[in-house]
């Protein structure tokens, strides 16, 4: 009964959570795609995918540091 006490309580932050782990994980496919792409890629067609594997680095650390940042939450909130 305890663990649904402690669900209930920190739904909000949960969730927060799972959408940072699932932009997280967005982000990652995202670049594995893009840096499959490369060799297949033609000379020109090579100098816009740096900047598509800049945007995904660029997701990729905003929902890292999201996720960080609902990590601390819940810790300060179970203490």
């Amino acid at each position: 009964m305890e663990k649904k006490g402690v669900v209930k309580k920190h739904k909000p932050e949960l969730e927060a959570l799972e959408a940072a782990r699932s932009a997280l994980e967005g982000a990652e496919v995202e670049i594995d795609r893009l840096l499959g792409e490369i060799p297949l890629a033609a000379r020109a067609e090579k100098t816009t995918i740096p900047q598509a594997i800049e945007a995904a680095f660029s997701k990729l650390r905003t929902a890292r540091s999201r996720l960080d940042e609902i990590e601390k939450l819940i810790a300060r909130g179970s203490k």
